[in-house]
């Protein structure tokens, strides 16, 4: 992910946390965890705020690392992850997800005249941007949104419940 997309990305979660993103509906929650999904190992959100409290979940932290996800706080918390929450761990209290839609794989197509393995960034097939929404509102109302980029212009985002 570009720069200009995580900076976009942080913007609109810290907004979203501390309940002053513009459009928002009156009925979302006012608690509960966010839950973005990146590709890779992100540090775009690990910026201080006190209105979240940002954790990151992936395949390469410790048993007891990825249990502070779990953890309650003062503050809303926001979990970074890859796509190791979409199926290999359950979160119980996002009320949101925000997906980029992307995703890092294990492939052997990757244009290259080798054939071993790389780890790349694609866009996410339907049936993982459907697990990934699945993850908002498991206990309360939740909602979805998508970032999408659009070219090298502006950003989308697409809001589903």
């Amino acid at each position: 992910m570009g720069q200009k997309t995580c900076q976009v990305l942080a913007d609109f979660v810290t907004k979203l946390a501390d309940g002053t993103l513009q459009g928002a509906d009156a009925s979302w929650p006012t608690h509960g965890a966010i839950l973005v999904f990146m590709p890779g190992l992100i540090n775009a959100l690990a910026r201080r705020s006190s209105a979240f409290k940002a954790l990151p979940l992936h395949g390469a932290l410790s048993g007891e690392q990825q249990r502070r996800c779990f953890e309650t706080f003062q503050v809303r918390k926001v979990i970074v992850a890859t796509n190791v929450a979409e199926t290999s761990v359950t979160l119980s209290g996002p009320w949101s997800v925000i997906d980029t839609c992307r995703e890092r794989r294990l492939t052997r197509e990757h244009g290259h005249s080798s054939l071993a393995p790389a780890l790349l960034e694609r866009f996410c097939a339907k049936d993982s941007l459907q697990q990934r929404r699945g993850r908002a509102g498991r206990v309360q109302k939740g909602v979805c949104f998508r970032l999408v980029p659009r070219g090298l212009g502006g950003i989308w985002f697409f809001v589903g419940s």
